[in-house]
C-alpha cells in the first residue's frame, strides 16, 4: 500500500487528486475534534483502496448499499454532508466522476464519530468523586454517548448547559430525571446499563 501511495502521489492520478481534496476539506473543519493526524496511515490506505475499488470495479459499488442505508437511517446529517461534499468535488473536477458518498463516509468514520454533524448538546458533569476518578468517569460517559449523540461534556462551568449529569453512590438501575434544571442522576456502579436510557432521553429532549 505504501508503494501504491507513493506511485499515486508521484503521478497526477485522480486518486491523488481525491486525497488532496479530502484533506483540504478536513482542514476546513474543527481540527480539535478530528483524529486524522494519529490515523493518517489508515486514512490514506482507506482512501486509496476505496478509490481503486471505485475506479476499477464500478459495477460492484452496489455492495455498499447496505452500509449507506444504515448510515442514512441512523446518522442522516453525516450522509447529507458527505453527499454534499461528493457532489462538490465532482463538480470541481470531472476526473472524480467515480466518487461516491460511501467512500467519503467510510473514510470520515475513521477520524470522527458518526454524530459529528449533528446538533451539539452541551453537558455539565457534576460529581463528588476525586478529581482523577471524575475525569475518568466523565470520559467513560462521553465516549459511550458520542457514537449516538454529538455531545460536549465538561466538569467546568458551561454557560447555560443543555443538560446536567450528576453521579450518585445509590444503586440506581435507571437514570433519575429532573426537570428544573434539566438534569439526570446516574449511578456510578451501573453506568453501562444506563447509557441506553440516557441516549434515549437526550435524543428525545434535545435533537430534532
Amino acid at each position: 500500500m505504501e508503494r501504491a501511495l507513493k506511485l499515486h502521489l508521484a503521478k497526477q492520478t485522480s486518486a491523488r487528486l481525491f486525497l488532496i481534496k479530502f484533506f483540504s476539506y478536513l482542514n476546513t473543519l474543527k481540527r480539535n475534534q478530528l483524529n486524522h493526524i494519529k490515523k493518517r496511515k489508515l486514512l490514506n490506505a482507506t482512501l486509496l483502496a476505496n478509490s481503486m475499488h471505485a475506479i476499477l470495479f464500478p459495477n460492484f459499488l452496489t455492495l455498499n448499499k447496505e452500509f449507506i442505508f444504515d448510515i442514512e437511517e441512523k446518522h442522516p446529517k453525516l450522509l447529507e454532508e458527505m453527499t454534499r461534499v461528493c457532489t462538490e468535488f465532482k463538480d470541481q473536477d470531472q476526473a472524480l466522476y467515480w466518487l461516491q458518498p460511501w467512500i467519503l463516509t467510510e473514510a470520515f468514520l475513521i477520524i470522527a464519530p458518526p454524530t459529528y454533524f449533528d446538533k451539539q448538546v452541551n453537558i455539565k458533569f457534576e460529581s463528588d468523586l476525586p478529581h482523577s476518578l471524575e475525569l475518568a468517569t466523565m470520559k467513560k460517559i462521553n465516549d459511550s454517548l458520542r457514537p449516538y449523540i454529538n455531545v460536549f461534556m465538561t466538569n467546568d462551568l458551561v454557560i447555560q448547559p443543555d443538560l446536567i449529569i450528576r453521579t450518585t453512590d445509590t444503586l440506581l438501575t435507571m437514570p433519575k430525571f429532573e426537570e428544573e434544571p434539566t438534569a439526570v442522576t446516574i449511578s456510578i456502579q451501573y453506568i453501562e446499563k444506563q447509557i441506553h436510557s440516557l441516549v434515549h432521553f437526550i435524543k428525545e429532549r434535545f435533537t430534532p
